[in-house]
């Protein structure tokens, strides 16, 4: 499968996304562990944001795509964008939500 780059526009709209993901305050998530008896806090991307990134569907599969990391990292540099912890942020953001999502579907 040949990959498509991000439009112009879905970049802009990536680095609005990191923009806010550094701003914006954190949820922080219980992940249960394992065995399922313990578990801890995750600190993710709020949820507004999380809804906003996954109904980008662009943005999101690049986000959710192995291998596109150092490409989505291009793309901040080329843009001299000082957020690019806020990409991490949104792919763990983006993962996550795919996994809350396969729950509720199954």
């Amino acid at each position: 499968m040949t990959r498509l780059p991000l439009s112009d526009r879905a970049q802009w709209r990536l680095l609005h996304y990191c923009r806010r993901a550094a701003a914006a305050p954190p949820d922080h998530v219980f992940r249960p562990n394992v065995m399922g008896v313990r578990g801890r806090h995750v600190r993710h991307v709020n949820a507004e944001l999380r809804q906003l990134v996954w109904a980008d569907v662009e943005v999101r599969d690049a986000l959710l795509e192995d291998g596109r990391y150092g490409e989505l990292v291009a793309v901040l540099e080329r843009h001299r964008c000082p957020h690019a912890l806020g990409l991490l942020d949104l792919m763990a953001g983006v993962t996550l939500e795919a996994g809350r999502r396969a729950e509720v579907a199954a």
